[in-house]
Parts: structure tokens; C-alpha cells; sequence
């Protein structure tokens, strides 16, 4: 039994979805690819922490968030970055439940077009 196709997609889907991509170089992090995103993460994940004066050493970071109390055993979690759920869906699979990021609403010549032919009619879209 070797690597089908079908193994290779899960396995992409599953890097993809959790490296951080500041270019040129795109990088897992391990800690940081298990936090959960959060509309009020306690994290903030950084792909570009400078550590010296001279700005020559730089670093992917994980730092607490200014005034967040993280109690031992508590859940860190991060905010990835401000995307609405049909995007954060589509690149990350899952939603955020009470994503302050509203959906854009659906032109209606899209919403329309998406409607089964002979089906029910288009409601009105306020």
C-alpha cells in the first residue's frame, strides 16, 4: 500500500493549514500550529521578532498579549489574523463561532445564480 493521491491531498491540507507564511520562507511551529483561533486570543503569534539592536537576528515568537492573565492549564489562542468565516473556512476548514468579521453580502446576480433552475424563487436580499 503506497501513497495514493488521496493521502498526498490530506497530507498537504494538514501542512497547509498550519504553517505560518511570511515570505520568502513558510515555516511550521510547533506550539503555536495547536492553538485554537479565538475572537479574544491571550497569544499573539509574530513571524518577524527582531532579538538584537542591530536588527540582524529575527525570529518567529509566540508572545502572551499585553494584559492577559494565562493561568496554568488554560487554553492558548490566537487570532491568526481578521477574515470572515467563508474565508477562514475555505483556507483554515472550520469557522469561527461569533467571528466579529461580518460576511460580505452575496451580489444578487451571484445569489441568483447559484439557484437550482425551476427551483423555489430568489428572495429579496435586504
Amino acid at each position: 500500500a503506497g501513497l495514493t493521491l488521496a493521502d498526498f491531498r490530506w497530507a498537504s491540507t494538514v501542512v497547509q493549514s498550519r504553517l505560518f507564511p511570511p515570505p520568502p520562507v513558510y515555516c511550521c511551529m510547533p506550539i503555536a500550529d495547536m492553538m485554537n483561533a479565538a475572537p479574544s486570543p491571550n497569544m499573539e503569534v509574530f513571524d518577524c521578532l527582531e532579538t538584537d539592536t542591530t536588527g540582524a537576528a529575527e525570529f518567529y515568537g509566540l508572545l502572551p498579549i499585553d494584559g492577559a492573565a494565562i493561568r496554568a492549564g488554560e487554553e492558548l489562542s490566537q487570532a491568526y489574523r481578521p477574515v470572515d468565516n467563508a474565508e477562514r473556512l475555505f483556507r483554515c476548514g472550520f469557522m469561527l463561532p461569533g467571528n466579529p468579521v461580518p460576511l460580505p453580502p452575496l451580489p444578487a446576480g451571484d445569489f441568483e445564480a447559484l439557484a437550482p433552475p425551476g427551483g423555489p424563487p430568489v428572495p429579496e436580499q435586504a
